[in-house]
């Protein structure tokens, strides 16, 4: 009964805390200028880069550029945020996120990495990262995809990001990625620091030395990932961007970063 109490506080504080969030508001929206009653993110038209001008997401990523800024690495409470923010924008029989996992957490509580297998690292060019703190053999699985956040349609997305704060929603911008498949998702763990790496020149990301291989991947089902090659404690985890997504953002209303701020 105590833990059911203690479980039914923090939903109870969870939900008071979304729907006592403030809506952003910026004249860049073309809904605030129309009609003051109509929440930003219900405007249809709105883009990827006009949500990243209404949030003020460039003066983030301006003071990121200082080298002693660092985005911040975020604590459990702020994942347990996020998700509730989630459950509340799709409805708890929509949600994607697992009730319990292997490892004792629940919806709300945990992460898709085994306990104590890796710890985020904030600073350098990449800025977060995440490295092995336990040795995983080839083929081991080393994270699962049990608090992924899925979204059918752009209006939920946007909900989303109207539901957390401004800062936390920038980041997403920055994790996000998209599938005709499956939608518009987001890790909402420390799978999001898991920074990129390929073999292929056209895709290589700016911070990358070209030396790097990814040495994780998804599985056919895009529910776990696992080694795919002996990462020893200490080695940064790297994926493929690309084996998992298409960006498919104009297919969902959003429009394209290409040759937008996160593209630069």
């Amino acid at each position: 009964m105590r833990a059911l109490r203690s479980t039914t506080l923090v939903l109870q504080g969870l939900c008071a805390w979304i729907w006592s969030l403030p809506s952003p508001s910026s004249s860049a929206s073309p809904a605030a200028d129309a009609s003051p009653a109509l929440l930003w993110w219900k405007d249809d038209t709105l883009e990827l880069v006009d949500m990243w001008e209404l949030l003020r997401c460039d003066d983030l990523w301006e003071d990121d550029d200082d080298d002693d800024a660092v985005r911040p690495v975020h604590d459990p409470v702020a994942w347990a945020q996020a998700r509730g923010a989630y459950v509340a924008t799709v409805g708890p029989d929509r949600s994607s996120l697992a009730v319990h996992n292997d490892w004792g957490g629940d919806s709300l509580f945990g992460h898709g990495f085994p306990p104590h297998a890796v710890e985020v690292r904030a600073g350098g060019e990449k800025g977060r990262a995440v490295y092995a703190t336990v040795p995983f053999r080839r083929g081991e699985m080393v994270w699962r995809s049990d608090f992924v956040a899925c979204f059918a349609t752009a209006r939920e997305f946007r909900h989303f990001l109207a539901s957390v704060p401004g800062d936390f929603a920038c980041d997403v911008f920055d994790w996000a990625y998209c599938d005709k498949s499956y939608g518009i998702c987001v890790d909402l763990d420390a799978g999001s620091y898991v920074n990129h790496a390929t073999a292929d020149e056209d895709h290589r990301q700016r911070y990358e030395d070209g030396a790097e291989r990814p040495n994780i991947a998804f599985n056919d089902e895009n529910t776990e990932i696992s080694a795919l090659t002996d990462i020893e404690p200490g080695e940064e985890l790297l994926i493929d961007y690309g084996s998992f997504c298409d960006d498919d953002w104009e297919f969902f209303g959003l429009g394209s970063w290409a040759g937008r701020p996160l593209e630069e």
